[in-house]
């Protein structure tokens, strides 16, 4: 299970209570999931998810609140998050960043159809062609200076002809976009 903070039916009914989203009736532990703990929330008018963050840069997360509710305003199928009776929708929860979601319908496919892929493809194009006019900005957290930091942490772990061509590549894309003009910027899922 991937619950790295538990959390009790008092602990979310009580973070409910500051949303118009009803009553909790069930909390149910997400097993999926590597670095956060998600739970499906079930209240007597919705269902929905919370997660909790548990690593990474939390100053960032007003950036992917605001991408969100961006994308969903532009009706992309993405789950806009709720917003509590105040309009704020991060908050926190056993001392944790949290989020609270709509629970959209389906599942995650094992082995995806060429039209289930169709479908993400074309849903990936349209996010890129509308957040081209969004307003919010984020540095690239896999940019050159990263590339040139992690290549130097796995050099000690690659065989000496593995080294040379990563020291290789790395000069490649460093010579290719180290000297480039200002590229084109724009949000993209990542985890895809």
């Amino acid at each position: 299970m991937a619950v790295f903070t538990p959390l009790s039916d008092a602990q979310v009914a009580e973070f409910l209570r500051r949303f118009d989203v009803g009553n909790l009736v069930s909390l149910e532990g997400v097993a999926g999931g590597t670095e956060n703990t998600t739970f499906f929330v079930t209240t007597d008018r919705r269902e929905l998810v919370l997660t909790l963050f548990e690593q990474g840069e939390h100053e960032e997360l007003p950036f992917f609140v605001e991408l969100l509710d961006y994308l969903d305003e532009h009706r992309l199928p993405v789950p806009g998050p709720v917003h509590d009776r105040e309009g704020i929708a991060l908050h926190s929860l056993a001392g944790k960043p949290s989020l609270l979601f709509p629970r959209l319908p389906g599942r995650h496919p094992m082995a995806p159809s060429l039209t289930q892929c169709q479908a993400l493809g074309d849903a990936l194009g349209r996010m890129h062609a509308v957040s081209q006019h969004f307003p919010g900005h984020r540095p690239n957290p896999r940019d050159l200076n990263w590339l040139v930091a992690m290549h130097h942490r796995v050099l000690g772990y690659l065989s000496p002809e593995d080294q040379a061509l990563m020291k290789d590549e790395v000069e490649i894309y460093q010579g290719v976009f180290g000297a480039a003009s200002e590229l084109p910027h724009g949000a993209l899922h990542g985890d895809l």
